[in-house]
């Protein structure tokens, strides 16, 4: 089975609306229905979590039955950050084998594209994790004091996104030894990382 964890707890302070950005309106929608629906219209895709603030439960609730999202399993409540939050949806999947693929997306991206979900799972399916992402192309640079320090090389330097697939078994493995080492991550696949293993882009 392949499930998906729609992160959703975010607080919108960079937007400075004092809302969660994902139930601002798109085209006469909550932005986080698209979200969703790319989920749900999925083949690939069996289950979907959704991990939110407590106070935004009965919105989530809402949707679902309004558009009749019947994947959506469980409505759970995230963490102070973004790690915590994903790992809460991932302990609440309660039907998931080792070799289950598990699809992490953040819910604040509604165009996320059915190949992209579809390509990640079968990646992850072959080497166990996988992340989309694409490779850069503007000019990075290393800063130190307001002072240019280094131009960093753009080649084989990708800028990765969600969704990021990684196998039920290793997550946990991976959040585990992220617990015992405590270690706080940007994203998820860089738990797999932590121990060792290799990632499909």
């Amino acid at each position: 089975m392949n499930f998906a964890i729609i992160v959703a707890a975010g607080k919108g302070k960079r937007m400075k609306k004092n809302a969660n950005k994902i139930f601002l309106p798109l085209l006469n929608k909550p932005m986080i229905y698209y979200t969703i629906k790319n989920f749900q219209d999925c083949n690939l895709i069996n289950e979907i979590t959704i991990v939110v603030q407590k106070n935004n439960i009965q919105k989530i609730k809402k949707i679902k039955t309004q558009y009749n999202f019947d994947k959506i399993k469980n409505i759970v409540i995230g963490g102070e950050e973004r790690q915590e939050s994903v790992y809460n949806g991932l302990i609440s999947i309660k039907k998931a084998k080792n070799q289950d693929v598990v699809v992490v997306h953040n819910g604040s991206n509604p165009f996320v594209k059915e190949n992209e979900i579809v390509d990640c799972i079968n990646a992850a399916r072959q080497h166990d994790a996988a992340v989309a992402g694409f490779p850069l192309k503007d000019t990075i640079k290393r800063i130190s004091k307001g002072v240019v320090e280094k131009t960093i090389e753009r080649k084989d330097i990708y800028q990765v996104q969600t969704p990021q697939a990684i196998k039920y078994g290793l997550f946990i493995e991976a959040f585990e030894n992220a617990k015992n080492k405590k270690l706080k991550v940007t994203d998820d696949v860089s738990l797999v990382e932590a121990l060792g293993k290799k990632v499909k882009i």
